[in-house]
């Protein structure tokens, strides 16, 4: 989240993200995203658009990674429709998780 003072951070979706059936917690595959390790310092969970991320989104608590397989925990009140992650890809539906640029 570099820039000057006011700048918001750009949102960017890496990929759509599926619940794995405990609450809050959420699963990204990342194969075919080019998404880097310190892009995954700033992460939120929101719908599939990079618009009202920051305040629809939900912050990621917990964060890890098995090869191409993220895994993500948010606040187990967190409901997003059809979770994705941010990245490629316009018109997409759903949720998704999204990285600052």
């Amino acid at each position: 989240m570099g820039g000057g003072a006011g700048k918001q951070p750009r949102w960017q979706r890496i990929g759509r993200a599926a619940r794995t059936g405990d609450a809050g917690q959420y699963a990204v595959d990342l194969r075919g995203s080019d998404i880097g390790p310190d892009q995954l310092d700033s992460l939120r969970l929101a719908g599939p658009e990079n618009e009202g991320v920051e305040t629809n989104g939900f912050a990621v608590s917990e964060m890890v990674q098995n090869g191409s397989l993220l895994t993500l925990r948010v606040a187990e009140f967190a409901d997003v429709a059809d979770p994705h992650r941010s990245g490629a890809g316009r018109g997409a539906t759903g949720a998704a998780a999204h990285t600052s640029e």
